[in-house]
Order: C-alpha cells, then structure tokens, then sequence
C-alpha cells in the first residue's frame, strides 16, 4: 500500500545528531536505518552488533508505514530546509522539497532485529550531568584487541547505597562513584560503544534531564542495559567476565602513605607546559621536595629538557616523604582533564608502587579516583 508522510527538516537533523554515529558493517542488514511511523510519531533506530539507539519524534503528518532505508537517504535530507513531502510506493520514497525533487530506494523490514525494553527491569533513574561524569571513567579502558574482555569495557556497580562506574587497562584505573538513595544490588560489565554513545547523546542537552536505567536478564546473567531519556533509547550488551577488586587497590588509607594536594588548574598547566615537545612514550618526572614544590621535568629524544614548578600542600594526617617518580604525563593529563574539581589529592608510597589521584565535586557529591602504575 502506498503511503504518504510530511517531515521537517529540522526533524532529520535531530535524528542525525543521534543515530548515525554507529558504525555500520555493509554485509548486514544492520547497514541500514529503521524507519517507522505510528499514530503521528516517528521512530528511528539504527544498530551495530553491540549497540541499539532509537529516537522517537512526534507531529509527523501522514500515513503509518514502515521502511529500512540506507544511511545515504539522510545525507540527503539533512540540506534540506521546511516540510519535506515523502511518497512510498513499493520500495521507492519519492522525495519533494519546494522544487527539490529525488527518489531512493528503501526495503521492506524483514528480520531487522528490533530490541524492544518491555520484559527490561528498571534499575533507577539518573541526573544525566551526574551519568556525563560517571561516564567518564571510560578513559581507562583497554583497547578492544585485549583478550581479557572485560577490561574493554565498563564496570556499573550499585551497592550499599552507592553506584561506582570502573574502567581499567591494568596499568591505570579510573573509578567515579557517588552516594545514591537506591537499594540495589546491580553488576554489570557494559561495552565501551554503549557508554560512548550515551555519553555523546547526553553531552547535547544543555539542562539535566532525568535519564532511566533499565536491564535485562537472562537467569542470574544481566545480558543488556538501556539507558532511556523522553525520546532517546540506547540498549548496550554487557561483557561476561569478572572485574577486578578495584576497592582494594585504595591507597589513601595505607600506612605511611605520603599525600600532598595540587590546584588542579596550576598541576595541568604545569604539565602542559613541560610536556609541549613531548610524545606519548615519554615519561614526565616529578619530585616533590621539603619546601613544598614539585618540580616537572621532561626529557626528548633529542636530548631537549624542559622543567617547571608547582606549588603544593601536605595532609597533615599523613607522613610527607620526598621523592622522585616518574609517570605518564598523557594518563596524568588525561584525568585531570576529566574531572571538575579545584584541588586533586595526589598519595604515593615508594617510586615503584602505584599512585593515587583523588578529588571530590563538592557540587554533585562524585568522587573521583584515578590509580596508576609509575613508569620504570
């Protein structure tokens, strides 16, 4: 049956801004978009292998229909501007735009497999500014060619009334978590992709919004994890795979530990600075010294050095030792890049034993703990 349906343009840039960021393997009927419409709404849904995302917008005018369409048909749409007039007959949409005129072929839907979150258990609901930084512990996952799965992706952990977000690549470990007025008991490995495009959906919304957590088992296994805002759904797998006691790794409560304390702004630059001719492979050396000064010193391949200093204060419930350890400069970077915070807690023991990085948003209640293995 012929259908016939009027969408704005600005409707597929809203689209656009949210399902065409998943990769697409050409071979699959996944390559192509879920187009649907129901009762004045429209529903698209794109999907990888691991991620399904589908937005749903409302006031569209004209007949119920549903089509699979490949990603090149919104290439098209998106330069478009006003009402744009869609026409289906058989498996060709005629497109009109005032005098614009063009056809593209489109499928009939045959096994598109659709993820619907009916059977899905909820698991609470989230600030979506709060979810942003909890998120970000996704910067210490390992690479997707690890072996150990679960390292490539990242640890939700909600208990005791508070919900921790992990990730390591087992020479760092990032670790956000907060208090949270919620009595579950939930553990789950969700992939990097799922947490990627969470992340860049929530980054778009200029006000928190509340955003619901939901997910679905299979027996004692938690096999996905959805994310749902009011008109946005993401559906995640989750990875098989037991994650490391990340709690027990904690430093600030071991004995003897040393701690001073960075403004985190004056510790970036800083680093920034010394490390402005550097590479990734090369280490940054600090010393932190009896008159409460760090000195930052980087050495190229060439020879070159560049050093600064940074100013610092001590824990008085801890001991203060000088020392010398090197780390790398880009993981250092890398969290204090990620965090929103004006004073990071730095504890080190010995030049071969892990640090710590530490700091709290009094604002929001995170904290925000990054571990790290010196460079030797």
């Amino acid at each position: 049956m012929d259908s016939t349906f009027f969408i704005g343009a600005n409707v597929i840039k809203d689209v656009l801004n949210t399902v065409t960021t998943l990769s697409k393997d050409k071979n699959s009927i996944l390559s192509n978009y879920l187009l649907s419409i129901k009762d004045s709404k429209l529903i698209v849904t794109a999907s990888n292998e691991i991620v399904q995302t589908s937005i749903e917008i409302g006031g569209i005018n004209g007949d119920d229909c549903e089509i699979l369409a490949r990603p090149d048909l919104f290439t098209r749409l998106k330069v478009l501007n006003g009402k744009i007039e869609c026409k289906l007959k058989d498996d060709v949409l005629y497109i009109k735009n005032g005098n614009y005129k063009t056809t593209a072929k489109v499928f009939k839907n045959d096994g598109y497999p659709l993820e619907s979150i009916e059977d899905y258990q909820v698991l609470g609901s989230f600030d979506s500014k709060d979810l942003i930084e909890f998120l970000k512990s996704s910067i210490g996952t390992s690479s997707d060619e690890d072996q150990a799965r679960e390292f490539t992706g990242v640890l939700i952990d909600i208990g005791d009334g508070k919900v921790n977000f992990v990730a390591t690549n087992r020479s760092r470990l990032f670790w956000t978590n907060k208090s949270i007025d919620n009595n579950a008991n939930f553990y789950a490995i969700i992939e990097k992709d799922g947490v990627e495009q969470v992340s860049r959906i929530l980054k778009d919304y200029k006000d928190s919004i509340n955003v619901n957590v939901l997910y679905k088992v299979d027996g004692e296994r938690i096999l996905k994890i959805a994310f749902q805002t009011d008109n946005i759904i993401v559906i995640s797998k989750t990875i098989m795979g037991q994650f490391p006691q990340y709690q027990a790794v904690l430093l600030d409560n071991v004995a003897d530990i040393s701690c001073v304390k960075f403004n985190r702004n004056e510790f970036k630059e800083s680093i920034q600075r010394v490390t402005a001719f550097a590479t990734a492979d090369l280490a940054l050396e600090l010393t932190f010294k009896e008159d409460k000064t760090a000195d930052l010193n980087v050495t190229n391949k060439e020879g070159e050095v560049a050093n600064d200093v940074v100013n610092f204060s001590v824990d008085d419930d801890k001991t203060f030792v000088p020392l010398t350890i090197n780390v790398n400069w880009k993981y250092v970077l890398d969290f204090l890049n990620n965090i929103k915070t004006d004073e990071v807690y730095l504890y080190y023991k010995e030049p071969v034993k892990p640090l710590e990085l530490k700091a709290l948003n009094d604002e929001n209640g995170i904290e925000y703990v990054y571990i790290m293995t010196p460079v030797r």
